[in-house]
């Protein structure tokens, strides 16, 4: 199963990165196969995937897209 980490900013401040990917590697047991972090603003996520359908490149997450 993979995991998420998100953090809000307190009073509009930005997230330290340092502490999403912290949070994030905390979650290797969840999904040792890749890991990222994406930051706008006061928001961050961070996941860990456990690839085991999609195990290629197109799975990587987080997904985005031109919308």
């Amino acid at each position: 199963m993979c995991g998420l980490v998100a953090v809000l900013g307190r009073q509009g401040q930005p997230v330290p990165i340092e502490a999403v990917e912290a949070a994030t590697e905390s979650l290797v047991h969840r999904g040792p196969d890749d890991a990222g972090v994406y930051q706008s603003g006061n928001v961050a996520f961070g996941f860990r995937r456990l690839a085991i359908i999609d195990l290629s490149e197109v799975g990587r997450q987080p997904l985005a897209n031109e919308d």
